[in-house]
């Protein structure tokens, strides 16, 4: 098969970016014995904010955004970066980034079952089958604590598996809301005033965390940046995660499709799954195999059927270019 340069620049962009966010969960895990979600997000958005200055300040003076735009952004960020980031890195720090990971793979067919409800669009009855069975891998990993764990440990992992699910479930609506609001605005400026919103939102919950005392917090703050698990899962979601992987995504999704771009986020678990093993010594059993496979079975099915059908709804919500802003890791 014959690539243009485009295009094999193009999944070169994105191997890159299946790289970064593939690794994502195993360079912040760590972090979590030091330090907590909040102040973690806070650290990493205050960065970002700071690198991402320069990109917002060439959008704004073009004069072409308004400040119901910015409006707009604050109040969906709230939700999507807010309250999003608030469940998976709960949820990564009661379970393991093995069993987030996997978890967060099924993020985009959430996306498709709120695009029914939200935005009214129909799904064909091979799509609905592709769901189930993908729903089936997602609630067999959810619900593996419970198999494998002991009473306490098992508890703690299954509200973690639960608060991952629940932010793909925010995360979908979010997105389904963020394509109708976010169509016209470039993705670079709404990714800047995202930082800005969750650097002054996770601030806060920081500091409801220890009772609004500010010494305190400044006091855990200056702990925390002087430990090497905390300043590599800060400088690397903030950098790498947030600015270099989501840059080459959009720059990718300029020479492709959005929907052929989307499928490289199913390369993830080859990235994850061996680090996870080899640096977090996590184990892959049998029943994530399992799960895995009935994941990847779903969404297989679907995009098969879709070719031999008309254009699916996964594709064309995809397409439509809603939000490749999975830097939501």
């Amino acid at each position: 098969m014959n690539f243009s340069k485009k295009r094999l620049q193009a999944y070169q962009l994105l191997l890159l970016n299946t790289l970064i966010w593939g690794a994502a969960f195993v360079i912040i895990k760590p972090a979590f014995e030091i330090t907590t979600p909040f102040r973690f997000l806070f650290l990493r958005f205050a960065l970002a904010s700071i690198l991402s200055l320069p990109i917002f300040w060439h959008y704004w003076r073009k004069g072409r955004i308004y400040a119901k735009d910015v409006l707009i952004i604050i109040v969906l960020e709230l939700l999507g970066t807010t309250v999003g980031l608030s469940l998976v890195y709960s949820g990564l720090a009661l379970t393991t980034a093995l069993e987030a990971n996997l978890i967060g793979t099924t993020a985009p067919l959430f996306l498709v079952v709120m695009s029914v409800f939200f935005l009214k669009e129909r799904q064909e009855r091979y799509e609905w089958i592709g769901l189930v069975i993908t729903f089936l891998g997602t609630l067999v990993i959810t619900l593996l604590p419970i198999l494998t764990h002991g009473q306490v440990t098992w508890q703690a992992s299954l509200l973690g598996n639960l608060l991952i699910l629940g932010s793909n479930i925010t995360d979908s609506g979010y997105l389904a809301m963020a394509k109708r609001w976010y169509s016209r605005l470039p993705k670079l400026f709404v990714a800047a005033i995202s930082f800005l919103v969750g650097m002054i939102s996770f601030g806060l919950l920081a500091a409801w965390q220890v009772e609004w005392s500010i010494p305190k917090l400044v006091s855990l703050l200056s702990h925390d940046i002087t430990a090497t698990s905390v300043q590599r899962a800060v400088l690397y979601m903030a950098t790498l995660g947030s600015i270099v992987a989501l840059s080459a995504y959009i720059k990718a999704q300029d020479n492709i499709e959005a929907s052929e771009a989307s499928i490289f986020r199913y390369l993830q678990p080859l990235v994850y799954i061996p680090l996870a093993i080899i640096f977090l010594k996590e184990s892959f059993t049998i029943v994530h195999f399992v799960g895995l496979l009935l994941i990847f079975s779903g969404v297989l099915y679907s995009l098969h059927r879709s070719k031999q059908k008309k254009q699916s709804i996964f594709r064309r919500i995809l397409n439509k270019g809603a939000r490749p802003l999975f830097l939501k890791k």
